[in-house]
């Protein structure tokens, strides 16, 4: 019954807004879906947070969402509660090429056994076909402070794969609606060309 109305309040909010600022997030409680409530987030689940995925993925969702949602459990309380608030968000260079660039506020790195903020970096972005999350590098910057151990990337690694299967399968779940709203609208020698599926 949660998961269902909230898949329902997700669809028609980005169905009424496709493309939604960080903070309009932030008011639904999307930015701290995962977070405790005390910081600021809605304390649920995983499956909660899953049902969300899968409705960005359908709208095709550009925004922060997934890099940051990724990340936030494991934040300070602080950068916790200011990304519940809308206040920032958070992307994980973690490879030579770096999802949300361009909308992500906070950039982390990996640095031995550390997860590193890092500061003054220069954001390039390149040209790609996915425009929901451009890909991008960064060029330097230095290492700012702590924010948690290392030994937590394979569990961010292992949530972050199943937050973007969903994200997936709200994609093909949206694309395969569409085609078959076409298939019952397009006409070929005076009939619908579904009718001529086996």
């Amino acid at each position: 019954p949660l998961q269902e109305a909230l898949r329902e309040q997700a669809r028609t909010f980005l169905a009424a807004t496709p493309e939604p600022d960080w903070p309009a997030l932030a008011g639904l409680g999307w930015t701290g879906v995962a977070l405790g409530e005390e910081v600021g987030g809605a304390g649920l689940g995983l499956l909660e947070e899953v049902v969300l995925h899968e409705e960005a993925g359908r709208a095709l969702l550009h925004a922060p969402f997934w890099s940051t949602a990724r990340l936030a459990p494991h934040l300070p309380e602080e950068d916790r509660r200011r990304v519940a608030a809308g206040e920032t968000s958070w992307v994980l260079a973690d490879g030579p090429l770096v999802p949300d660039l361009d909308t992500a506020t906070e950039v982390a790195v990996v640095g031995g056994d550390t997860v590193w903020a890092l500061e003054g970096a220069t954001r390039e972005l390149l040209a790609t076909t996915d425009e929901t999350r451009p890909l991008g590098v960064i060029v330097g910057g230095d290492v700012g402070r702590p924010l948690f151990a290392s030994e937590e990337l394979p569990r961010i690694r292992s949530r972050s794969l199943v937050t973007l299967a969903f994200e997936a399968l709200g994609a093909g779940g949206r694309a395969l609606e569409q085609a078959v709203a076409y298939a019952g609208e397009r006409h070929q020698f005076g009939r619908p060309i579904g009718a001529y599926q086996a």
